[in-house]
């Protein structure tokens, strides 16, 4: 697994650290009430489709997730599965997304990951092909994905341990929001094969045009929220994972038969994955306990926000 500091230009970010859900019970630091709650963060899947509409004639293909209507069925109708405060892991389970564009559908399934915590976005493509002498075939996977990790960057000013802690000193709990980077990419990886060699140009020319529809190569951030325990440093790491895709293409016959006339591969985004991690502070370990604080009134609340960009 590689680990880079940045990621297209931005500062990184947020893969998943598993916390035990066991019920606790802690007692007060100091002499007085401390009025302490169990406080886990819940676990989050988030999916994002990208919809692409392929039309064969002219060999082009289009992002159209802004226009498309997206439905959900299985695990979620809404896109987003998450847990609770007081039932904070979520288990695996299957989504079904279908998307309608141009009086055209197309479909697929994904499966979400059983977490306790943490949260990952998956963005998966949707496909819908509008046919003609030429058809575009579903994609299949190919080789062992590839994994890049990011460490937070803690803003500038903000109270840090070795750089890339958020410290929370106060036996208050400690809301925070952070910013990570969901990298938005594909991107055609080596040569295409061309099988029908007396054709070459025409496949080659028709395997180019859809590959330029495809390809893209951006970042969104998205935002996540997290409690600190009190008396502890908190970071986090995001994990962008990556896969080989083959797409083969078709020649129509007029009888409907489907000649394969050439593939290529193409590397994507697959899913980002962001990671808690929380220890005890150095000058205050002896009261750390995970999930241990109080919720504070007025300018003692754990010390507000911090965005980390």
């Amino acid at each position: 697994m590689m680990k880079n500091k940045f990621f297209s230009g931005l500062s990184a970010k947020l893969a998943l650290a598993t916390v035990a859900l066991a019920a606790l019970t802690f007692t007060s630091c100091d002499k007085e009430p401390f009025n302490t709650q169990i406080i886990y963060n819940p676990a989050r899947v988030i999916i994002t489709p990208n919809v692409q509409y392929v039309d064969m004639a002219s060999g082009t293909a289009k992002d159209v997730t802004s226009s498309a209507t997206i439905t959900f069925s299985g695990s979620t109708s809404t896109g987003i599965i998450e847990g609770t405060t007081t039932n904070p892991s979520i288990a695996a389970g299957s989504v079904n997304i279908t998307a309608s564009y141009n009086g055209l559908t197309g479909s697929t399934t994904v499966a979400t990951p059983a977490l306790q915590t943490g949260v990952v976005t998956i963005t998966p493509t949707i496909f819908i092909i509008k046919s003609d002498v030429y058809v575009l075939g579903a994609p299949t996977k190919v080789g062992d994905d590839e994994s890049v990790t990011l460490e937070l960057e803690a803003e500038t000013g903000a109270y840090t341990h070795d750089g890339r802690y958020i410290a929370n000193p106060t036996e208050y709990f400690l809301p925070i929001k952070i910013k990570y980077p969901v990298k938005n990419y594909r991107v055609q990886e080596g040569d295409a094969e061309i099988i029908d060699k007396d054709n070459a140009a025409e496949v080659t020319a028709m395997i180019q045009r859809i590959v330029n529809g495809l390809t893209k190569d951006g970042v969104t951030l998205e935002e996540a929220e997290f409690q600190v325990s009190a008396f502890a440093i908190w970071t986090a790491t995001v994990t962008q994972t990556y896969g080989l895709y083959e797409y083969p293409l078709y020649r129509v016959a007029e009888d409907g038969t489907q000649t394969l006339v050439g593939k290529f591969v193409m590397k994507e985004s697959v899913f980002s994955e962001v990671t808690p991690k929380e220890e005890a502070h150095p000058s205050h370990a002896a009261h750390y306990q995970y999930g241990h604080g109080r919720h504070g009134d007025g300018s003692n609340a754990g010390g507000g926000i911090i965005n980390a960009d």
